[in-house]
Order: C-alpha cells, then structure tokens, then sequence
C-alpha cells in the first residue's frame, strides 16, 4: 500500500513589500501578526502602527513601537528583540521606555544641554576661533561642576563657589567673560522656557575687574630716534620692516605677523585683509603708502617664495615671526621702555587727531567698529580715499626731520 506524503506549506516571508500592501479591512482596524507577540495594527485611515504585546507579572501589557514606515520591518523587529531582553532580566519593557523618557526630559533641563543648544544657536554669529573658546571654558570650568544640575536647581551662590574656582587661579578676565556667558545660557534657558531665574546676573561685579594694561605710546618727540635706531637695528631685517609696517599701516601686531603675499593687492597699493582674521569680524582694506609699498617690495625679494609676508627665520615655509619677534627688537634699540608694539597705533592715533584729522578715518585705519549700527553698516573700503591720503601724510610724516615737520592740514575738515 502506497503512503501519501504530508504536505508541508512554508510559511509566507514577510517583507517590507507585504507591510507596504497592508490595507484597512471593510472600514474597520485589524491586527497583521509578525510574530513571538509583535504585531501591526492597521487602523481606519490606514496607519500601521507596531506594537509588541506581552505579560509582565501576570498582566497582559502593550508595547507601542512607532509607525511605519518612519520605523521600518527590521527596525521593528529589533526593538521587539531588545524588549524581550528586557523580558527575560524581569524589566517591563512600558516600564524601562517610560523611564528612559523622564531622564531625555531632565536632560534638557539640565544646564550642559541648554548651554551646548545656545552655543549651537550662537555659533553662526561668531568666528569659529571665537566659539571654540566659548564652549571649551565652559567645558573646563563649568560643565564637570554643574552641568549636571536642572537650571532651577542652580542659585548664586552655588554658581560663586564655580566661578570662584577660575578666581582662585589668577584668571581674572576668564572668570568673567565665563560668568557674562552663564548669564546668556540661563537667559536663553528661560526664554525657553527651562529656567525661571538667572542667579549669574546676582553676581556682576563679584570678582575682582581685570584692569587693562596701559600700552606704552611712543611721544611725538621721539619718533626720529625711533626710526633712526630701527635703520641702524642689525637684527633679523624681516622684523624690522615688520615694526616699520605696522607703523606705516596701523594695523595690530597680529594682523601685521599674518600677512600673506594673496592679500596684497599691487597695481591698487591695498592690503587686503579677511575677516577671519579680524577683531571685528569684518574685512578690513588697508591703503598702503609709498613707504608701505616699498616695505613690501623689499620683503617679496627675501620672502616671495614663502606664504607668509613676515616669515619666520627658522621654519618660513611653514609659520610667521614669532609673538614675542618685534618686541625683542625694540628691547634690542632700547625702545622697549618707551613703547610697545601695539602702542604704536595709539602714538599714530594720538598725533593724528592733534593734526586735525577726520576721528572716523582715524577709527576705520585702526579698525575700530563704529558702536552706531547704521553707521557701521557702510562697505569695507569706507572713507577708502580719504584714509589712503591720511596715511600717506603719516608715513611722511614718520619718516620726517621732526624739527621740520608743519602741522598737516590737507584735506582734514570733519566731514564725510
């Protein structure tokens, strides 16, 4: 007698195509099983909604999973796979999400996640050096104490006893620009609405103000001593020129140490300088007199070759001159008592203004931002003629017996 074989019918394989076709059943909602407890369920409108149904402690429970498609089949399939691990170690899956739910929702009460979603709201407004420094002192000196702690459960003298740790080590203008920006991040927070009071505005004037150096200025007087020591300087010529650069230009030390050959603009004597590089943020043109010119040339014959303009003497293909290169000449001419690098803007500010020139042309050659929004608002090359025409006299002037030096009075009336 011949025996009939069983048939055996292999289950249907679901894939991402089957989910995709699933459609409402005659108006009504209806279950689509996967498996081991997981399920879809199919409502009305034609949603598909993944829920894993279990029993905890001998009750019947729901887990929701998301919807599809946002959570397709193998995402699906593994969060029901980690929820039955949490089965199997005696955890309620509802339990543990609910749970992981409240401590997302105290994060962001919490002063580090409001404080790196202001710097990233901030960031777009700063230059990107600026913004480091931002994020890395509050890593450093707030986060590890802090930023942990709800924004309400921060009050002032909790934030003194932070801030007084930057105090105790000397850092006197860290520790207050870090306060000024506890300030912005608990405002911030409670225009958010995560923070109620902002207990750093309580602290202004908490720690001891950093007074600002006074920069030595060379005096009128002093000025063909100054050049005549600098021409006789036997120096590294890069740096002297650098010292006469910065005087013929105005320009700060570290826009002058910077200089690359691409910002120069010959046929049109201009310097231009990007505002990457700029305190402000903002490009600055620079007029370049005869004397500026001529500086430049004689360096293009030493450093042409080199990206920078004020190459350094022991690695030119790579760096500048160094911070500290312009001040050990004036140490070496015996100037260092007299004057400081940066104070020499101050001397071409100072003799400037006694000349009767126009205070915004003055301003603009020392890249001075006007605080008046509309005003600052004119293009990069403002009062370009004018300031060209300025420098020009300076650089006369400069280079100039001053015993016979009549006060300059071309083209200097207050206007525009």
């Amino acid at each position: 007698m011949t025996s009939k074989k069983t048939k055996t019918t292999k289950p249907k394989r679901i894939t991402d195509v089957t989910i995709k076709n699933l459609k409402p059943k005659d108006g009504k909602q209806w279950k689509f099983t996967i498996g081991d407890g997981l399920f879809l369920l199919i409502t009305k409108t034609g949603s598909k909604l993944w829920r894993y149904k279990y029993r905890f402690e001998g009750s019947e429970k729901s887990l929701s999973m998301g919807k599809y498609p946002v959570v397709g089949l193998n995402d699906a399939k593994q969060k029901h796979l980690e929820a039955m691990r949490l089965l199997d170690q005696g955890k309620d899956p509802s339990a543990e999400k609910q749970a992981k739910k409240l401590k997302l929702k105290e994060k962001e009460y919490q002063f580090e996640s409001i404080a790196r979603e202001w710097h990233k709201k901030k960031s777009p407004e700063w230059t990107e050096k600026h913004a480091k420094e931002v994020l890395h002192s509050l890593e450093r000196d707030i986060f590890p104490h802090i930023g942990k702690h709800k924004m309400d459960d921060i009050n002032s003298p909790l934030l003194l006893k932070v801030l007084r740790r930057i105090e105790s080590r000397g850092a006197l203008v860290i520790v207050n620009k870090v306060r000024q920006r506890c300030e912005a991040v608990f405002k911030y927070a409670i225009i958010t609405g995560r923070a109620s009071y902002n207990p750093a505005i309580d602290l202004q004037g908490a720690f001891t103000s950093h007074k600002k150096a006074n920069y030595r200025a060379l005096e009128r007087k002093d000025i063909p001593e100054f050049i005549e020591a600098l021409n006789n300087c036997t120096s590294d010529r890069t740096i002297v020129l650098g010292i006469k650069f910065v005087m013929y230009t105005m320009a700060r030390t570290s826009e002058v140490r910077f200089a690359t050959w691409d910002e120069i603009n010959w046929d049109d004597a201009l310097w231009e300088i990007p505002e990457q590089r700029m305190k402000a943020s903002r490009n600055h043109v620079v007029p370049l007199s005869r004397q500026a010119m001529s500086v430049l040339k004689e360096l293009y014959e030493m450093n042409g070759a080199y990206p920078y303009i004020f190459a350094s003497y022991h690695k030119p293909h790579k760096q500048p001159m160094s911070e500290n290169a312009m001040l050990s000449v004036l140490k070496k001419i015996n100037m260092a008592e007299k004057t400081t690098i940066h104070g020499l803007r101050a001397t071409a500010s100072t003799i400037l203004n006694e000349m009767s020139f126009n205070p915004d042309w003055i301003e603009r050659a020392l890249a001075h931002v006007p605080s008046n929004k509309v005003r600052a608002a004119y293009n990069r090359a403002e009062y370009l003629n004018d300031r060209a025409d300025m420098l020009q006299q300076w650089a006369d002037f400069v280079d100039s017996d001053i015993s016979k030096i009549i006060p300059i009075k071309k083209g200097v009336k207050n206007g525009n």
